[in-house]
């Protein structure tokens, strides 16, 4: 995180917390432009019984996430 690029974009970033959580695990993402406003709502998240993972998905998110522990050759 020493990008100033990164780091710069991160200052623009606005996190809220959603108050019917957990009892709905909705995800909403809202990208202000200069030209307007464009927003993209996500009913249930990846990977929750709702809306699930396929197999190939979930090897790859393991995969990702198990990459940043464990070394080249351990997978």
């Amino acid at each position: 995180m020493r990008n100033p690029e990164i780091m710069n974009l991160a200052t623009k970033v606005k996190l809220e917390a959603d108050s019917k959580f957990p009892a709905k695990r909705e995800s909403r993402v809202t990208v202000k432009l200069k030209t307007g406003t464009d927003q993209e709502k996500v009913d249930y998240c990846k990977g929750l019984p709702q809306n699930p993972m396929t197999r190939e998905e979930f090897e790859g998110r393991f995969r990702g996430l198990a990459s940043v522990v464990a070394s080249k050759g351990q997978g």
